[in-house]
Order: C-alpha cells, then sequence, then structure tokens
C-alpha cells in the first residue's frame, strides 16, 4: 500500500513520481472514462477527522491554502514564514506537474485550515496519513 512506502520523509518524492508515472499511464488507457469537472471538483472540501497537532512552518510567503488537495480547489488564504502553524494530515492530490502529496493544516495565525503542497512546508508537511 502506497501509505507505507510514504512514511519516511525522504521516500516521499520516488513514490511521488511512481505514483504519478502510473497515473498517466492509466488516464491514456482509461481515456473514455475521464472524470468531468464537476466530479474533479468534488475532491475539494476534504475535511478528514485525523489531526497530527505537531507545528510546522511555510517555506515562503503567500503560499496558497486551499479547500482541498489540489490546484484545482479554491484558494482559502496565504500563508508566510512568520506564521504558527500546525499539522494535521497528509493525503495525495494534484498539481500542475501530476500527483503529489498534501497536508491538512491550520494557520494558527490566520485561524484558517486548508490544504498546502508539501513542497512548500517544513518537513516536508504532515507524517500522519489521512
Amino acid at each position: 500500500m502506497l501509505t507505507e512506502l510514504r512514511s519516511p520523509t525522504s521516500a516521499r518524492r520516488p513514490v511521488a513520481r511512481l505514483v504519478a508515472a502510473l497515473m498517466i499511464v492509466a488516464a491514456g488507457a482509461m481515456a473514455p472514462f475521464a472524470l468531468s469537472e464537476p466530479a474533479a471538483a468534488a475532491a475539494c472540501n476534504i475535511w478528514p477527522g485525523t489531526n497530527e497537532n505537531r507545528p510546522g512552518a511555510f517555506l515562503g510567503a503567500g503560499v496558497n491554502i486551499r479547500t482541498g488537495p489540489g490546484t484545482n480547489c479554491v484558494v482559502l488564504g496565504a500563508g508566510y514564514t512568520n506564521h504558527s502553524v500546525t499539522y494535521r494530515c497528509w493525503t495525495w492530490g494534484d498539481n500542475v506537474n501530476g500527483t503529489s502529496s498534501w497536508t491538512l493544516l491550520r494557520d494558527n495565525s490566520t485561524g484558517v485550515t486548508g490544504w498546502v503542497n508539501d513542497s512548500l512546508l517544513s518537513n516536508f508537511g504532515s507524517q500522519q496519513f489521512c
């Protein structure tokens, strides 16, 4: 199972690349069964009950905090390096380059809870799978 392979932080990127490659192959084979936009948008607004409660930080200024683990999801706010952050859990999502991991977090400085791509977070985001 992919979640078992991802536990060590150093293993995230190779596993993400493998999953992205498999998804590209599968997408080509399943093109007639592709999801419509409304179905894809349903992947947003994901709020699992898992709570890691581990402190973290944004690696840049103006980091988008979204309603779900994908660049297609609505932006709720922006995170900055001086903000206090609490990681909740992570899951697989998407971005412009393919599949990637995303962390559900709370920006304690603004009160916004949402999803951020792990590449934009300290320690590559949460260690707890949702």
